[in-house]
């Protein structure tokens, strides 16, 4: 076995050579199940990094090997997802069942190979598709399942992959989940995101022909496990409830948490998706496909291994409840009494029309959550902030939201969803009158209450301010920006879940603040310290936020490096310098970036690599304070020694006292 810190051997039980490892061993006295990713060597760095997203749920997995991304993306979701004791959310009548899901008990890096780990605890029993269970259990193994479906969706949170084997039976018939890389946040029920992981043989036909996942694909998965389980003979109260499972339409198939309550009562009510009643439907027996394994959908020859092991709960706001419609005589009736009495007739059917307008409203303040609930999946995905044709994707939700009916939260997403769209954010756009115009029009009506306003505001001028900064109405720009973030940090709520917009918030303020840093030090004014100062305190305020930016905070923090540079402050310097490097950024792009952002003047500094050794030419300061960021303490003590004396008006005080305590550790 691959040696892992604290961890005891005890057996192989499957794997992949030269991909995946999956052993039997100790660790902490307990009997656990470890999977080593064995394809791809990391930095001693990013074991920080693998744990925080492992067991938080925290931290960026930017720029790691895209292999080792895919396979902790579920696992991050996993470590999000509340405890899940109690109730099943909507079956609140029904008591919990422990376990759902084995607990993560360590990850990191293996050494000295530097391989990804995962370590989960044991459980007991058998993969139900090893067994035949009696009678008197199945009906209990069903509802466990369903229960286990119920309490991830709740969370927005789809697990892909359903199938016998991922199903751990124990000896008095509790079930258990496995294999947590599978889970996938989805924005809401009615949208879906890109399939990663299917078994052909059980997944949905949205998952096989449009490679799209929704919650409710799940659904169909259960299907076909609820007659694999009860081998045809399902009981009579559940047929309507499996034939639905099998409707080729995702939203017409049950609502989880009514499926549950169907499986505890017989004549509990099943709805769609859309809320509405299951009408009876017959339906052809779905096609059969071939395909036991489990595929990753970008790499099918990756064959995944069952390890005998989710985001918060992403309610964004409360949201309004669509009201009951009137009973359908109230609508007949109302209709005959306008087409006969006419004017007088308008009167009596006005609870009618104030019923139509309270629902037309819930209807559009419920897709625009949604709509925000993918924008928050983009920014803190790295798999789906990878495909860019999500961003039109959210905002023709957000338009369709504000379309049913413009309301102040539907219009302040819906604002938002543009705003991203356009590319406001990004540093590589270019100056458009027309774009800006269409931004900030699209703002009319927006709720002066809603965190989605103000952060449209900010990134429209936030990034005016950066894009048209040679346009005397710059600093305009950066002041509206300002305090549009003033604005949005008093209407954001303090919850947890919100820490990815604060993320957004303080990325936007570290731009502007740099942007007018760098405008004083081109103009060598002398206000150009305080902007420099400003912007440092900027990035400084935002560490607290970087763990819900995994999208965002490598390069934020690569900015306050930018900015740190300008400023000539050393400690900060060779701090944002060793995140760079521990947070996966490429060698070549760190060690580059360490020496052209030391301080003005040093973007034109030479770096180049000869033989496996790098070569650096330009100003004597540049080169040391990139060495001390490197890490390569001795070759940046002996630039000082040479250069401190013969180039006046640098830090080097701070430098050699930096590098006193700084180990060597040069990066290479």
């Amino acid at each position: 076995m691959i040696a892992i810190p604290n961890h005891t051997a005890v057996a192989r039980i499957g794997g992949v050579p030269g991909q995946r490892e999956v052993w039997r061993t100790e660790f902490a006295g307990r009997a656990c199940v470890t999977r080593i990713i064995a394809r791809d060597r990391l930095h001693v760095n990013l074991a920080v990094t693998i744990r925080s997203i492992v067991l938080r749920g925290q931290g960026s997995a930017v720029n790691l090997p895209e292999n080792v991304q895919l396979t902790i993306e579920g696992y991050r979701v996993a470590a999000r997802i509340p405890t899940l004791t109690g109730p099943v959310p909507g079956s609140a009548t029904l008591a919990g069942v422990e376990p759902r899901w084995p607990q993560v008990l360590d990850a990191g890096l293996t050494a000295p190979d530097g391989f990804v780990y995962i370590t989960t605890e044991w459980i007991e029993g058998a993969p139900l598709h090893h067994l035949r269970p009696p009678p008197h259990l199945r009906i209990g193994i069903a509802r466990g399942v369903g229960r286990i479906l119920a309490a991830l969706h709740a969370s927005n949170v789809a697990y892909g992959d359903l199938k016998a084997e991922n199903l751990i039976i124990g000896a008095s018939g509790e079930v258990s989940l496995i294999d947590l890389d599978t889970m996938r946040e989805v924005p809401g029920p009615r949208m879906a995101v890109p399939t990663r992981d299917l078994t052909m043989a059980w997944a949905a036909p949205e998952q096989r022909e449009e490679q799209q996942t929704y919650l409710a694909s799940d659904l169909w998965a259960f299907g076909k496990l609820l007659r694999e389980l009860f081998e045809g003979d399902v009981p009579a109260h559940w047929q309507q409830l499996v034939d639905a499972c099998w409707h080729r339409e995702p939203l017409l198939r049950p609502k989880t948490a009514s499926l549950v309550a169907r499986l505890h009562d017989a004549e509990a009510p099943l709805l769609d998706w859309n809320d509405e009643p299951l009408r009876p439907v017959v339906l052809p027996a779905p096609e059969s496909v071939a395909g036991d394994k489990t595929q990753r959908v970008d790499d099918t020859s990756t064959e995944r291994v069952p390890d005998q092991t989710g985001p918060t709960a992403t309610h964004v706001r409360t949201p309004t409840p669509v009201p009951e419609p009137p009973k359908p005589f109230a609508l007949r009736s109302c209709l005959t009494v306008v087409l006969v009495g006419g004017v007088l007739g308008i009167g009596t059917c006005t609870g009618l029309f104030a019923w139509w307008d309270r629902s037309q409203i819930a209807i559009a303040d419920q897709g625009a959550d949604e709509a925000l609930m993918a924008l928050k999946l983009y920014k803190t995905s790295p798999e789906v902030n990878r495909d860019t044709s999500q961003r039109t994707a959210i905002r023709a939700q957000a338009d369709a939201a504000w379309e049913t009916r413009a309301t102040p939260h539907a219009t302040a997403v819906r604002a938002l969803a543009l705003t991203w769209e356009q590319g406001w954010q990004d540093s590589g756009r270019k100056w458009d009158t027309s774009r800006y115009a269409e931004a900030t029009a699209a703002l009319a009506g927006a709720g002066q209450q809603e965190p989605a306003t103000w952060m449209a505001k900010a990134t429209i001028d936030g990034g005016a301010c950066r894009l048209n900064h040679a346009d005397a109405t710059s600093a305009g720009h950066c002041d509206r920006a300002l305090d549009a973030l003033e604005h949005l940090r008093g209407v954001l709520p303090a919850e947890d879940e919100w820490g990815w917009l604060q993320v957004e918030a303080s990325w936007t303020e570290v731009l502007v603040r740099g942007e007018l840093a760098e405008q004083a030090v081109n103009a060598r004014s002398g206000e150009a310290p305080q902007r420099l100062a400003a912007a440092l305190k900027a990035c400084a305020d935002a560490v607290p936020y970087l763990p819900f930016g995994p999208v965002n905070a490598l390069e934020l923090e690569q900015d306050c490096m930018d900015y740190a540079g300008l400023a000539r402050s050393v400690p900060d310097y060779l701090s944002y310098a060793d995140a760079l490097f521990a947070g996966g950024a490429s060698p070549k792009t760190a060690i580059t970036h360490v020496y052209r952002s030391a301080g003005p003047g040093c973007d034109s500094t030479g770096v180049t690599q000869k033989r496996g050794d790098w070569v650096v030419k330009g100003d004597p300061w540049c080169i040391a304070l990139g060495h001390a960021a490197r890490g390569c303490t001795g070759l940046a003590q002996d630039v000082v020694a040479k250069n401190a004396a013969l180039y006046p008006g640098q830090p080097w005080a701070d430098l050699e006292a930096a590098l006193a305590g700084r180990p060597e550790a040069c990066k290479q």
